[in-house]
């Protein structure tokens, strides 16, 4: 892989306006990517940029996007000040990467590494890339948040346990059937906005293992970019409509609501209190026994000293 590491700023591939970015900014270029970032986040680009192509395949063959279509990727600083001299647009303060829509402009927080729900620098610049190539499969066309979230979290990275929990709380404060009302965008409250990531990402990979894995998430966006309304596409593609395919993936996770109302419910809630008093009190007992025998050994050890000794 040929890394070009250019000073200053450069003509962004994506639409960028160099003149936006700090002087002392530098540029890697790679598979059709600009990653634009301050000296002080070189290590983290260069990581970022041995990634790029793996990444840029994986998501061009789920969408039938173009592999090394101009992109450009800004690392946004910690400093609140550096990060105004880029020019960065606002976005909710829980978003670790963000994309403005059209501009084929990624930008990636690098003091919010790691925040729900994205892992690294690599997870969300595949799920702000996933974005970036949604946008020019459907065109001017908008694709409900709830499906180009989920599309985008698929794309990212697989499902894991910070998933998991995640679905848990949101199974216990919010309705999956929610997911569909996600339609303009996510709510600004974190909490509440990881609630319908965790309900998008499980909803949409529920589609896809139903039908031809990702390359059907990214035929829907195509018929939506052809003129079909959304829920057409949808309904053509997966031979329902969405309500019905909520429904369908609610009863599907019938093993996992048994499970957490069962968790939550009084009766266990009362029952682990009292296993949790069981095993404390038991513990408690074996620590009392311990230090009264040890007292006895000490009391004993202390008699035999205070004996007289015997003359031979």
């Amino acid at each position: 892989m040929a890394l070009a590491l250019l000073p200053g700023a450069v003509a962004g591939r994506g639409g960028l306006d160099p003149e936006r970015l700090p002087a002392d900014w530098r540029t890697l270029t790679v598979a059709g990517t600009e990653i634009h970032f301050p000296p002080s986040a070189a290590s983290l680009a260069e990581g970022l940029a041995r990634a790029v192509p793996a990444v840029r395949g994986r998501v061009a063959r789920a969408l039938g996007t173009d592999p090394a279509s101009p992109v450009d990727v800004i690392l946004v600083p910690r400093d609140s000040d550096k990060a105004r001299q880029a020019d960065v647009p606002s976005a909710p303060h829980w978003a670790a990467g963000f994309t403005v829509p059209g501009s084929g402009v990624l930008y990636i927080r690098t003091g919010a590494l790691g925040v729900y729900p994205d892992r690294d620098a690599t997870s969300i610049f595949a799920h702000e890339l996933g974005h970036a190539e949604l946008g020019r499969v459907a065109g001017p066309a908008r694709l409900p948040r709830w499906f180009e979230e989920g599309t985008c979290m698929v794309l990212a990275r697989p499902w894991d346990l910070r998933d998991s929990w995640s679905l848990t709380l949101a199974v216990l404060f919010y309705d999956p059937a929610a997911v569909l009302s996600h339609q303009q965008g996510f709510p600004r409250d974190a909490s509440a906005a990881r609630a319908a990531y965790a309900q998008s990402f499980a909803f949409v990979e529920w589609l896809a293992q139903r039908r031809g894995g990702t390359i059907a998430l990214g035929r829907v966006a195509r018929r939506v970019g052809g003129g079909q309304p959304f829920a057409t596409a949808f309904s053509l593609e997966f031979a329902m409509t969405p309500e019905t395919a909520v429904r369908a993936w609610r009863i599907s996770m019938g093993r996992w609501y048994r499970t957490v109302s069962m968790m939550t419910s009084t009766t266990t809630m009362w029952v682990a209190m009292v296993l949790l008093l069981a095993v404390g009190a038991v513990g408690q007992r074996r620590r009392r026994r311990r230090i009264l025998e040890r007292w006895a050994l000490e009391d004993g050890a202390d008699a035999a000293d205070d004996r007289p000794i015997k003359p031979h």
